[in-house]
């Protein structure tokens, strides 16, 4: 997995490619919690380049999406591949996602 996390004016950017799984989520999770929770803002989470996800790469976009809840901001999710919006609509995750 490649991820880059930014923040601009508009608030932080996360685009993530490759596989978001069990490994690779843990380090991302760790990353941009701390980046996040140190100035919390709006968070726009591009997954295009997302290939693969397994429970463990949802439970990090739900638990960043409670976060900027939690904290008063807004976290959309974008350019989902049709093929895992289709898995997160089989198992209704697009419901707690708000996609």
């Amino acid at each position: 997995m490649i991820y880059s996390f930014n923040k601009t004016e508009l608030g932080y950017f996360l685009k993530i490619e490759g596989d978001l799984d069990l490994y690779s989520s843990y380090n991302l999770k760790e990353d941009v919690k701390k980046a996040y929770l140190s100035a919390p803002d709006d968070l726009k989470i591009d997954l295009s380049g997302l290939n693969y996800i397994d429970s463990a790469g949802i439970g990090f976009l739900i638990d960043i999406k409670k976060t900027s809840i939690q904290n008063g901001k807004k976290c959309e999710i974008q350019n989902i591949p049709a093929d895992i919006l289709r898995m997160f609509r089989s198992i209704r995750v697009d419901t707690i996602l708000q996609i």
